[in-house]
Protein backbone atom coordinates (compact mmCIF):
# COMPACT_ATOMS: atom_id res chain seq x y z
CA UNK A 1 0.00 0.00 0.00
CA UNK A 2 1.30 3.40 -1.07
CA UNK A 3 0.22 6.54 1.12
CA UNK A 4 1.82 8.79 -0.91
CA UNK A 5 3.87 9.51 -4.20
CA UNK A 6 6.01 12.41 -4.99
CA UNK A 7 6.72 12.39 -9.22
CA UNK A 8 10.07 14.69 -9.41
CA UNK A 9 11.09 15.97 -13.43
CA UNK A 10 13.83 17.88 -14.06
CA UNK A 11 11.53 20.45 -15.94
CA UNK A 12 8.88 19.88 -13.47
CA UNK A 13 6.06 18.67 -16.57
CA UNK A 14 6.18 14.99 -17.68
CA UNK A 15 6.88 13.94 -20.97
CA UNK A 16 4.58 14.62 -24.15
CA UNK A 17 1.64 12.16 -24.39
CA UNK A 18 2.17 11.42 -20.50
CA UNK A 19 -0.40 14.36 -19.67
CA UNK A 20 -3.74 12.42 -20.21
CA UNK A 21 -1.74 9.37 -17.49
CA UNK A 22 -0.79 11.98 -15.20
CA UNK A 23 -4.38 13.73 -15.30
CA UNK A 24 -5.68 10.26 -14.40
CA UNK A 25 -3.45 10.10 -11.85
CA UNK A 26 -4.34 13.25 -9.98
CA UNK A 27 -8.12 12.69 -10.70
CA UNK A 28 -7.72 9.65 -8.71
CA UNK A 29 -5.88 10.91 -5.80
CA UNK A 30 -5.89 14.95 -5.71
CA UNK A 31 -4.08 14.93 -2.65
CA UNK A 32 -1.80 12.13 -2.31
CA UNK A 33 0.14 13.05 -5.64
CA UNK A 34 2.40 15.71 -5.46
CA UNK A 35 4.79 16.80 -8.57
CA UNK A 36 7.64 18.64 -8.33
CA UNK A 37 11.41 19.61 -10.02
CA UNK A 38 14.26 17.99 -9.07
CA UNK A 39 17.25 17.04 -10.68
CA UNK A 40 18.58 13.96 -9.17
CA UNK A 41 21.98 13.73 -11.21
CA UNK A 42 22.82 16.87 -8.76
CA UNK A 43 23.50 15.93 -5.13
CA UNK A 44 21.81 19.17 -3.78
CA UNK A 45 18.85 18.36 -5.71
CA UNK A 46 18.53 14.93 -5.25
CA UNK A 47 18.30 15.45 -1.25
CA UNK A 48 16.01 18.33 -1.69
CA UNK A 49 13.64 15.83 -3.94
CA UNK A 50 13.69 13.72 -0.81
CA UNK A 51 13.24 16.03 1.98
CA UNK A 52 9.84 17.39 -0.51
CA UNK A 53 9.13 13.72 -0.46
CA UNK A 54 9.49 13.65 3.10
CA UNK A 55 7.30 16.57 4.11
CA UNK A 56 4.42 15.35 1.58
CA UNK A 57 4.48 12.05 3.50
CA UNK A 58 4.50 13.98 6.85
CA UNK A 59 1.54 16.11 5.43
CA UNK A 60 -0.70 12.66 4.40
CA UNK A 61 0.06 11.27 8.08
CA UNK A 62 3.14 9.23 6.48
CA UNK A 63 6.76 8.94 7.77
CA UNK A 64 8.09 6.22 5.98
CA UNK A 65 9.83 6.45 2.86
CA UNK A 66 8.94 3.26 1.22
CA UNK A 67 10.87 3.18 -1.82
CA UNK A 68 11.82 5.05 -5.01
CA UNK A 69 11.26 4.46 -8.70
CA UNK A 70 14.16 6.31 -11.18
CA UNK A 71 13.18 6.46 -14.21
CA UNK A 72 14.85 9.42 -15.85
CA UNK A 73 16.70 9.12 -19.09
CA UNK A 74 18.03 10.94 -22.09
CA UNK A 75 19.15 9.72 -25.19
CA UNK A 76 22.27 11.34 -27.44
CA UNK A 77 22.40 8.87 -29.96
CA UNK A 78 25.59 9.39 -32.97
CA UNK A 79 28.41 7.27 -34.07
CA UNK A 80 30.82 6.27 -31.05
CA UNK A 81 33.85 8.27 -33.05
CA UNK A 82 31.41 11.52 -32.85
CA UNK A 83 30.43 11.32 -29.67
CA UNK A 84 31.17 14.28 -27.65
CA UNK A 85 32.18 14.32 -24.35
CA UNK A 86 29.09 16.52 -23.57
CA UNK A 87 26.97 14.00 -25.24
CA UNK A 88 28.51 11.33 -23.22
CA UNK A 89 27.38 13.53 -20.00
CA UNK A 90 23.58 13.73 -21.12
CA UNK A 91 23.52 10.05 -21.46
CA UNK A 92 25.44 9.30 -18.17
CA UNK A 93 23.94 11.56 -16.02
CA UNK A 94 20.41 11.35 -15.57
CA UNK A 95 20.40 7.97 -15.40
CA UNK A 96 23.74 6.74 -13.77
CA UNK A 97 24.51 9.63 -11.46
CA UNK A 98 20.83 10.29 -10.79
CA UNK A 99 20.72 6.74 -9.40
CA UNK A 100 23.77 6.54 -7.36
CA UNK A 101 22.96 9.76 -5.94
CA UNK A 102 19.31 8.71 -5.05
CA UNK A 103 20.71 5.48 -3.59
CA UNK A 104 23.65 7.52 -1.90
CA UNK A 105 20.75 10.26 -0.42
CA UNK A 106 18.34 7.28 1.36
CA UNK A 107 21.37 5.09 2.56
CA UNK A 108 19.61 6.09 6.40
CA UNK A 109 16.58 4.08 6.13
CA UNK A 110 15.57 0.81 4.74
CA UNK A 111 13.60 0.70 1.71
CA UNK A 112 11.01 -1.69 0.27
CA UNK A 113 12.07 -1.61 -3.26
CA UNK A 114 14.45 0.74 -5.12
CA UNK A 115 13.64 0.14 -8.76
CA UNK A 116 15.76 1.74 -11.48
CA UNK A 117 14.39 1.59 -15.24
CA UNK A 118 17.51 0.60 -17.28
CA UNK A 119 17.00 -0.61 -21.05
CA UNK A 120 17.92 -4.04 -23.17
CA UNK A 121 20.23 -1.44 -24.94
CA UNK A 122 23.04 -2.00 -22.00
CA UNK A 123 22.80 -6.28 -22.56
CA UNK A 124 22.41 -5.85 -26.58
CA UNK A 125 23.56 -2.69 -27.59
CA UNK A 126 21.93 -0.95 -30.46
CA UNK A 127 23.78 1.37 -33.49
CA UNK A 128 24.28 4.65 -32.69
CA UNK A 129 23.63 4.44 -28.62
CA UNK A 130 27.16 3.66 -27.18
CA UNK A 131 26.52 6.24 -24.59
CA UNK A 132 22.89 5.33 -23.86
CA UNK A 133 24.14 1.31 -23.72
CA UNK A 134 26.75 2.34 -21.29
CA UNK A 135 24.96 4.45 -19.08
CA UNK A 136 22.47 1.62 -19.02
CA UNK A 137 25.05 -0.99 -18.32
CA UNK A 138 26.27 1.20 -15.75
CA UNK A 139 22.99 1.12 -14.17
CA UNK A 140 22.76 -2.47 -13.74
CA UNK A 141 25.84 -3.17 -12.18
CA UNK A 142 25.29 -0.65 -9.76
CA UNK A 143 22.12 -1.62 -8.53
CA UNK A 144 23.95 -4.83 -8.04
CA UNK A 145 26.93 -4.04 -6.22
CA UNK A 146 26.24 -0.89 -4.23
CA UNK A 147 22.64 -2.53 -3.48
CA UNK A 148 21.76 -5.95 -3.80
CA UNK A 149 25.18 -7.45 -2.89
CA UNK A 150 25.43 -4.66 0.58
CA UNK A 151 21.96 -6.96 1.30
CA UNK A 152 19.74 -3.32 0.20
CA UNK A 153 16.58 -4.12 -2.01
CA UNK A 154 17.28 -3.23 -5.29
CA UNK A 155 15.94 -4.09 -8.85
CA UNK A 156 17.47 -2.83 -12.52
CA UNK A 157 15.12 -3.41 -14.80
CA UNK A 158 15.76 -4.05 -18.51
CA UNK A 159 12.73 -2.46 -20.30
CA UNK A 160 12.75 -3.67 -23.91
CA UNK A 161 10.36 -1.60 -25.95
CA UNK A 162 6.69 -1.33 -24.17
CA UNK A 163 4.07 -0.34 -26.72
CA UNK A 164 2.20 3.20 -25.87
CA UNK A 165 4.24 4.93 -23.70
CA UNK A 166 7.79 6.01 -22.65
CA UNK A 167 10.64 6.54 -25.03
CA UNK A 168 9.20 3.78 -27.30
CA UNK A 169 6.13 5.83 -27.98
CA UNK A 170 7.79 9.52 -27.74
CA UNK A 171 10.11 8.56 -30.75
CA UNK A 172 7.55 6.23 -32.43
CA UNK A 173 10.07 3.45 -32.53
CA UNK A 174 7.22 0.74 -33.01
CA UNK A 175 8.14 0.07 -36.35
CA UNK A 176 12.20 -0.01 -35.28
CA UNK A 177 11.67 -2.76 -32.93
CA UNK A 178 9.44 -4.82 -35.49
CA UNK A 179 12.75 -5.04 -37.50
CA UNK A 180 14.87 -6.27 -35.43
CA UNK A 181 12.74 -8.49 -34.72
CA UNK A 182 11.94 -8.25 -31.09
CA UNK A 183 8.61 -6.96 -30.94
CA UNK A 184 6.94 -4.76 -28.17
CA UNK A 185 6.03 -5.47 -24.59
CA UNK A 186 2.20 -5.27 -24.08
CA UNK A 187 1.68 -2.31 -21.33
CA UNK A 188 -0.36 -4.15 -19.31
CA UNK A 189 2.45 -6.54 -19.03
CA UNK A 190 4.76 -4.11 -18.19
CA UNK A 191 2.53 -2.94 -15.15
CA UNK A 192 2.26 -6.43 -14.33
CA UNK A 193 6.34 -6.17 -14.02
CA UNK A 194 6.14 -2.82 -12.14
CA UNK A 195 3.90 -4.23 -9.74
CA UNK A 196 6.08 -7.24 -9.04
CA UNK A 197 9.02 -5.74 -8.63
CA UNK A 198 7.30 -2.96 -6.25
CA UNK A 199 6.35 -5.67 -4.19
CA UNK A 200 9.60 -7.45 -4.11
CA UNK A 201 8.48 -11.14 -5.87
CA UNK A 202 11.06 -12.26 -8.49
CA UNK A 203 10.88 -10.82 -12.32
CA UNK A 204 10.93 -14.08 -14.62
CA UNK A 205 9.18 -12.81 -17.71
Amino acid sequence: CVDSVVLASRSGRVQQGSEDDLADLLLQYPTAVTCIVGDASCLGSARLVLTQSSEHRHSMGSSLLRGIVHAAGVLADGVLVNQSAEQLRRSHAPKAVGASLLHSASSDGPLKYYIAFASIVGLLGNAGQGSYAAANAWLDAMVGNCRRRRGLTGTSIQWGYVAQVGLTARNALEGHAERLGMGLVARQMAESVLHAACNGDRVSR
